[in-house]
């Protein structure tokens, strides 16, 4: 599912909130994709806690389905300033699930989210 129209408030029926919302509950598995620096300055850690709180408020099952994080665009950092991104957003989420790093630039770590949606969906 790709799920640009959760914003704050969606629970409440904001923006595209409830259509986004009821589609999720069809979903077999749901990718957090956030920016590793997003350009706004904001921080993808409460990115995705937002999303969450949203997806708790609307349906708590939803937290109960199977959630990977996706920390795209990659190639805009490199080497170690990438790596202590990456990290600090998996440590600060105490993240459990799988995460993947990639970017869509440079196709860094496509083929393997690929594999593992494709893996985890019974479609290898």
């Amino acid at each position: 599912a790709d799920i640009p129209g959760i914003i704050e408030g969606a629970a409440e029926g904001a923006g595209l909130g409830h259509q986004f919302l009821k589609h999720l509950q069809r979903t077999g598995l749901l990718l957090h994709l956030v920016e590793v620096q997003p350009i706004d300055g904001s921080d993808p850690v409460e990115q995705v806690r937002t999303l969450e709180r949203e997806l708790e408020r609307f349906d708590p099952e939803l937290l109960t389905k199977p959630r990977w994080l996706v920390i795209t665009k990659t190639d805009q950092l490199a080497g170690p300033e990438l790596e202590l991104a990456r990290d600090r957003i998996v440590a600060e989420l105490q993240w459990q699930e799988p995460w993947f790093a990639i970017s869509s630039v440079s196709g860094a770590g496509l083929k393997s989210l690929v594999s593992r949606i494709a893996e985890a969906l019974g479609r290898t």
